[in-house]
């Protein structure tokens, strides 16, 4: 052992260690929220950083009590709610902090977090004063992280606290106020009903899928709907999309769309070491041919998407490079309003239909244990409004998945009007809406706002999204022979050449 590497090692821990104590002194709270965002995506750099910081605050106190109950939530050191957390840090926390600082502390990948916030719901909810101890503020966020934290019930009862309270008259306190009651109203309106005669007990269901976005893979991807078994079924296909087939570039800088593209994991990890060493530029200055193969963007017409969804599908192809896109960098407009207008295309067709499916193009399935229960599921449609889908979750805000979802086409409609409701809440400064149009943020704040309850989806099983191209290890030996006819001369031609050979990157 080397004994002076060692020491100089425990020199820099405890450097580190000084620098640490004193951003915790300096900001204790910032610090806190730093710590608890880190956990859903770098879980080995917060559990390190965690492990590190814990004993320099867990047993001091702060000027601020507020600054010990964010740390301690930000790795999950309370004992349980009653004993180290009582009702009134709680009280405070809500009080204070807006709802995306909420968010951090009680995310779905904080599980501790988020049974200690139902034991706070459940306690408020107990005592004679009830939600009258919260601030018409507080109480919108408790809704707000709610929706994808409680069960039902749960959900239910606080719903029907928030209807027996007053509003507010005037200022910012009514706006405030005013959420929390639309909420509530929009879950009434959407409660239990008397159910609409159901269909004979095996007769076919009327299913509408709605498909919206850029065809990347949609061929391949649509051979795995059978795993949906909608076969018996009267399905009929609305697809909105755009010329383009898009496609996403394998960035060996960040890292996007490699592993999708290049199905040889070797060289998937050579090419990201590439791009880490060497940059983008230099790559593709060395292999013009390898990168020309990878353009594969192309164009498509009706006729190709009626060869696979049906003679009978209805379909509408526009143009992407349209002035109102301009600025659209992340593509979520264009997500949405594609989203909005297939549903558009199925209210025109004029269709009765017992349920809608809202599916991207490119998303693929695998086969289950048992087949969808398709009768269950438009019998519950029938009966409240809700959509089965996955991940409604808080994650660093309130999270819904945007890639699939089934429900009626009332329920449906709350889906594809998140564009507008996202306008409307812009224009109208809703409290606690995003305050832009956000993929995953809007959608579960608009379900959230219009009422709409969530159930899972059980039997479905989405892998991973078919791209528009992938290439495996001989298709990509090929396309690298192109630029390297007499093998590889240069450091990085060796790190892609030797991964396709067998050889670990290094």
């Amino acid at each position: 052992m080397d004994a002076g590497a060692v020491q100089m090692i425990a020199g820099q821990i405890d450097g580190h260690a000084a620098r640490l104590a004193q951003a915790l002194e300096a900001f204790p709270f910032a610090f806190a929220s730093f710590l608890a965002g880190l956990k859903r995506h770098q879980g080995a750099s917060y559990r390190s950083l965690a492990g590190v910081a814990r004993p320099l605050f867990e047993h001091r106190e702060f000027a601020d009590p507020r600054d010990r109950t964010a740390l301690m939530l930000a790795v999950e050191g309370f004992r349980g709610y009653g004993d180290d957390l009582r009702r009134e840090m709680l009280v405070e926390l809500f009080q204070r902090c807006d709802h995306e600082t909420l968010c951090r502390f009680f995310q779905s990948v904080l599980p501790a977090n988020g049974a200690l916030l139902r034991a706070f719901a459940n306690d408020l909810l107990e005592d004679a004063q009830g939600l009258r101890c919260l601030s018409d503020a507080a109480i919108c966020r408790l809704l707000i992280l709610g929706y994808g934290l409680f069960d039902e019930a749960l959900y239910e009862r606080i719903l029907a606290q928030v209807r027996s309270l007053p509003l507010a008259e005037g200022g910012k306190q009514a706006r405030q106020a005013r959420a929390s009651a639309r909420i509530a109203r929009a879950f009434e309106s959407g409660a239990a009903r008397a159910a609409p005669p159901t269909p004979a007990a095996g007769a076919p269901l009327r299913i509408a899928v709605c498909v919206s976005g850029q065809m990347r893979g949609y061929a391949a991807a649509f051979q795995t709907w059978k795993h949906l078994g909608l076969d018996g079924h009267q399905v009929k296909y609305f697809v909105h999309t755009w010329e383009d087939t898009g496609w996403r570039f394998p960035d060996p800088m960040s890292g996007n769309g490699v592993d999708r593209i290049f199905k040889f994991a070797p060289f998937a990890e050579a090419y990201r070491q590439a791009g880490f060493r060497y940059g983008l530029a230099a790559m593709k200055k060395a292999y013009p041919n390898f990168f020309a193969r990878l353009e594969v963007s192309s164009t498509l017409g009706e006729a190709d998407l009626r060869a696979v969804y049906g003679a009978d599908a209805v379909v509408a192809i526009e143009n992407h490079r349209r002035p109102e896109f301009e600025h659209d960098t992340n593509n979520q407009l264009k997500m949405f309003y594609k989203i909005q207008e297939a549903h558009r295309l199925m209210l025109e067709d004029g269709g009765d239909y017992d349920l809608v499916i809202r599916i991207r193009p490119d998303r693929a399935f695998r086969a289950s244990t048992a087949a969808p229960d398709w009768a269950g599921m438009a019998e519950a449609c029938r009966r409240q409004r809700v959509l089965f889908f996955n991940h409604l979750a808080v994650t660093k805000t309130l999270y819904a998945g945007d890639q699939f979802a089934v429900g009626s086409p009332e329920a449906m409609g709350c889906y594809a009007n998140t564009l507008g409701l996202q306008t409307q809440a812009i224009r109208e400064n809703w409290f606690g809406f995003p305050k832009r149009l956000r993929s995953h943020c809007s959608l579960a704040h608009a379900l959230l706002l219009q009422g709409v309850r969530r159930r899972p989806l059980e039997h479905i099983h989405a892998v991973e999204a078919v791209p528009a191209a992938a290439y495996g290890r001989g298709e990509l030996r090929a396309m690298l022979s192109a630029d390297l006819p007499a093998g590889p001369a240069s450091e990085m031609d060796r790190l892609l050449w030797n991964a396709l050979a067998g050889a670990a990157p290094r």
